[in-house]
């Protein structure tokens, strides 16, 4: 089962967690995230933020 799988089965409930993970993030935050199909979500998210390092 890849990464596509978890994440068409879910994905609302999986974007209403990103969305909601992504407004405690502030402007110059570091966020360290792992590898999965909400995580992926979040990073999305959060892309517009400005000043703020991603890593995986």
């Amino acid at each position: 089962m890849g990464l596509r799988t978890p994440y068409k089965l879910a994905a609302d409930p999986k974007r209403r967690i990103a969305i909601e993970a992504a407004k405690l993030v502030k402007e110059g935050d570091t966020v360290i995230l792992d590898s999965g199909s909400t995580t992926k979500l979040l990073a999305e998210e959060l892309a517009g933020t400005k000043n703020m390092v991603l890593s995986h």
